[in-house]
């Protein structure tokens, strides 16, 4: 196990680079930079100060030299400066954590309502409670998570007052943005655990089970929810980079804090510093959440058999 876990970090390298040189190059189709996106901003700087700061931050450099830079930096743990001086990884340490806990939140929200919802869709097919439950699924897969995040700002937070329109520090700041990230990838989960277990509950153990007087509840949820699991798991690992994609809005609807918002600003201002160096960590979570599924299969199947790379 642990050679496998070792072996697929490594193999997370190169996967890096490509995504750091591609990244690299993406970024240099934005219009402009942080000197130019200053001076749109209202900074007053003489044409000998821009240059001067151009320099300093390297961006009149041949690009593959700039890329070489970049990579040498990557290597060291460096991720670059913005115009301010600031380290980048300094900056993204000051905001990951917000965005991981947003994340956890809005999986958890997904979790707590997806998986009973699939698993009553699933022992009531063909009955009213499945087409509500599954209506419902269609209903939160079809509106969009900006969207729904108005309407809950609208609700919950204007016209209820229960929450603050703003998201700030504990679970009334936390609640909506969550809510907001986790009740579409809810109904994903709804949808999957249904179709999984309907499969489960038709296996020849659970008959056996069934015979040997077990209850349909125990055999739901401690034999068929176990095996129909395997591929949620797939679809949670997914829905996770989901979750980091999707904060980049939730976090700007919301103004929280957070890796989303820090990588709007960052399109905004021109520091393309900053916001290579936030799409590479987001890149590098989702590739260690990869690993985490991959062992996940063993510990809810020990018949899968892991590789050792």
């Amino acid at each position: 196990m642990l050679r496998y876990i070792f072996g697929r970090l490594a193999l997370t390298i190169p996967v890096l680079v490509g995504a750091a040189i591609l990244i690299f190059f993406l970024m240099q189709l934005v219009p402009g930079d942080a000197v130019s996106a200053m001076m749109t901003g209202g900074a007053k700087l003489s044409p000998e100060q821009q240059e001067t700061m151009r320099e300093a931050l390297g961006l009149n450099r041949p690009l593959l030299v700039q890329l070489g830079n970049y990579l040498l930096g990557l290597v060291q743990g460096d991720l670059g400066r913005s115009v301010s001086g600031r380290s980048v990884l300094d900056l993204i340490g000051a905001q990951i954590p917000s965005t991981l806990i947003l994340v956890a939140a809005g999986m958890l929200v997904a979790l707590v309502i997806g998986i009973p919802l699939g698993v009553l869709a699933a022992r009531r097919r063909n009955t009213f409670l499945d087409t509500a439950a599954m209506g419902s699924a269609v209903l939160g897969l079809s509106i969009p998570q900006f969207w729904l995040g108005l309407m809950l700002i609208l609700l919950f937070a204007v016209n209820l007052g229960w929450f603050p329109v703003l998201s700030s520090g504990g679970f009334d700041g936390l609640a909506l943005p969550a809510l907001s990230l986790g009740l579409a990838e809810a109904a994903i989960l709804a949808r999957l655990v249904r179709s999984s277990l309907i499969e489960s509950l038709e296996q020849d153990y659970i008959t056996t089970a069934r015979s040997k007087g077990a209850s349909i509840s125990v055999v739901t949820w401690r034999h068929g929810l176990r095996n129909a699991l395997v591929p949620v798991v797939t679809m949670i690992g997914l829905q996770v980079g989901n979750l980091l994609g999707a904060s980049v809005v939730i976090e700007t609807l919301f103004g929280r804090q957070g890796v989303g918002k820090l990588v709007v600003d960052s399109i905004l201002q021109r520091e393309l510093a900053v916001l290579q160096g936030s799409i590479l960590v987001l890149a590098f979570i989702f590739v260690l959440i990869n690993v985490v599924v991959d062992v996940l299969y063993k510990v809810l199947d020990p018949r899968v058999k892991l590789g050792t790379t």
